[in-house]
């Protein structure tokens, strides 16, 4: 849907939303409506969604991809590494892309280390 691409993204979700009241069972229309809440920083709304989706969809690589950015934007890097350990085992396609995601979660943890002994 455009709309989430127009930075209009309180409506967008708004019409996402509606569209879940007329079919619940529509796998794009939540993914959809999680690109939204993720833009407007809903991280665990986003999960929430997310969550359904893997019972609707438990072998798509993208769900569990986009998990491990939200827990990663949470902090929450063993969760991260593990939705993107999901991502892989589904979709060797994607694997340059998710190792990189893997990476900059090490990255992170080694900025924290060195950080922590700066002053």
């Amino acid at each position: 849907m455009t709309l989430s691409n127009c930075h209009e993204t309180v409506h967008a979700l708004k019409c996402f939303e509606r569209a879940e009241q007329l079919d619940s069972k529509r796998p794009l229309t939540k993914f959809q409506k999680v690109t939204v809440l993720m833009a407007l920083n809903r991280y665990e709304e986003s999960l929430e969604v997310l969550q359904e989706l893997k019972t609707l969809c438990p072998k798509e690589a993208p769900i569990y991809v986009t998990m491990g950015k939200i827990y990663r934007k949470l902090g929450d890097k063993k969760s991260a590494l593990k939705a993107y350990t999901i991502a892989l085992e589904l979709d060797q396609k994607d694997t340059n892309r998710v190792k990189t995601l893997i990476e900059k979660l090490h990255s992170d943890s080694d900025m924290l280390n060195e950080n922590e002994f700066h002053v």
